[in-house]
């Protein structure tokens, strides 16, 4: 026979075994929305850090090409380039093109406080860097024709800090020279 606390006794079991499992389905629905944070916020992290190396890429080949820009333009309106091959250019401006003198223009990799920039240079003063302060510039190669009418251009430069593990940048061009060569 079933007493009222008997009855009582088996009510109350239940119930605290039901509070028992709550807490248990509980502690596995705080686990499984812990574990979906750690992966959005994984995910938004790597995207963020993607998105700032792609940006750091973009502003390099910006400032490559740029350099490039003008190392093209004086080989447009150049002639008599140096050896014709290595890693500086020498040329000299046809007199009158743009109302310009005929000066003799180098472009190199500088050394001491500019090393790793690439340095443009006029009737031999005003070495003027033309890449930006946190570029390096890993190579510059000029490689002119025979004929001395095509010169070919290859740059390589990347960010000074890299920390967020880039990769250089590679541009190359060729460009038809002004009137003569060597």
């Amino acid at each position: 026979m079933l007493t009222k606390s008997h009855i009582f006794r088996q009510l109350h079991a239940r119930h605290d075994r039901q509070r028992g499992a709550l807490l248990v389905e509980m502690l596995v629905a705080f686990g499984l929305i812990s574990l979906t944070l750690v992966v959005v916020a994984g995910t938004f992290l790597s995207t963020g850090q993607s998105s700032r190396v792609t940006q750091r890429q973009i502003e390099l080949t910006d400032s490559i090409a740029f350099v490039l820009a003008d190392v093209t333009r004086e080989a447009r309106v150049g002639e008599n380039f140096g050896d014709g091959a290595g890693a500086e250019l020498t040329l000299t401006r046809i007199a009158g093109i743009n109302n310009q003198a005929a000066d003799v223009v180098r472009y190199f990799i500088g050394t001491g406080s500019s090393a790793n920039r690439l340095m443009k240079e006029v009737n031999g003063v005003d070495d003027l860097p033309i890449t930006p302060p946190n570029t390096q510039v890993n190579s510059f190669e000029v490689d002119v024709d025979d004929t001395g009418l095509l010169v070919r251009l290859y740059i390589e430069a990347e960010h000074v800090d890299a920390e967020l593990g880039e990769t250089p940048v590679r541009v190359q061009t060729s460009v038809a020279a002004g009137r003569t060569g060597i």
